[in-house]
């Protein structure tokens, strides 16, 4: 997710927290933005990967959430 200190914000993409295959699109977690990760691409092909769990997202997210408002 972050490599050297440093954010890669090319090719950014959205991660679903909750994959849209088991919620469906009608589910309020698909929309919630508590529930979705913005990664690079290279970060989102880990974290569909399942390299990335759902725990560590929230916690990167968290960590995170006041550097990028």
């Amino acid at each position: 997710m972050e490599r050297d200190g440093a954010v890669n914000d090319r090719r950014l993409q959205v991660h679903h927290l909750d994959p849209l295959s088991e919620t469906g699109t009608s589910c309020p977690s698909a929309t919630d933005a508590a529930r979705l990760a913005t990664l690079c691409e290279r970060c989102h092909e880990q974290a569909g990967r399942g390299d990335f769990s759902k725990e560590q997202l929230l916690e990167w997210m968290a960590a995170h959430r006041a550097r990028f408002r």
